[in-house]
This record gives C-alpha cells, sequence and structure tokens, in this order.
C-alpha cells in the first residue's frame, strides 16, 4: 500500500484525504473587512503605556503564580493536618 495515493487509504487515511480535497470557503467581504479594520486599530493602540505592560503581565504571570503558590501550600497544609489526625 502507497502512503501517497488516497485511493489506497484505509479508515482515517482515506478521510483526511477527502478532507483535503475540500475547497476552503472565504468570510463575507464585509466581515474580512471589520476584522482587518479592528487588527489595525488594537495594533496602532499597542503603545501601551507602563501600566497597562505591567497590568498585563501581573494577569498573565503574577496572579497565576500566586494562585498556583496558594494552592499547594494548601494542600501541603492539608495533608500535614490529616496525618497528624491519625498519629
Amino acid at each position: 500500500m502507497s502512503h501517497d495515493d488516497p485511493t489506497n487509504a484505509s479508515g482515517p487515511e482515506r478521510q483526511l484525504a477527502a478532507l483535503r480535497r475540500l475547497e476552503s470557503i472565504e468570510p463575507p467581504r464585509d466581515l474580512s473587512d471589520r476584522v482587518r479594520r479592528h487588527a489595525h486599530a488594537e495594533l496602532e493602540a499597542g503603545d501601551a503605556t507602563w501600566l497597562a505592560v505591567a497590568t498585563r503581565a501581573w494577569l498573565r504571570v503574577g496572579v497565576p503564580a500566586g494562585l498556583t503558590v496558594t494552592v499547594v501550600a494548601y494542600l501541603a497544609w492539608a495533608v500535614t493536618q490529616a496525618d497528624a489526625l491519625y498519629h
């Protein structure tokens, strides 16, 4: 069986070959224009202040890290307390 010939493929390979033969669907022109305008507006507003950069960093790194540390500390405390009950 040749891997290059989709007619000899079976199962998932045949399904993937059928999907590859499908034509792509273009979005409506007005939707593309709206998305493009919105993306350009976001890029132009990209020169953010230090406060915006710090806030973004805090929300993407600081909060998840703090939450992870809190959960791990609580779990360690809970295991220690449960262990103390059995001794």
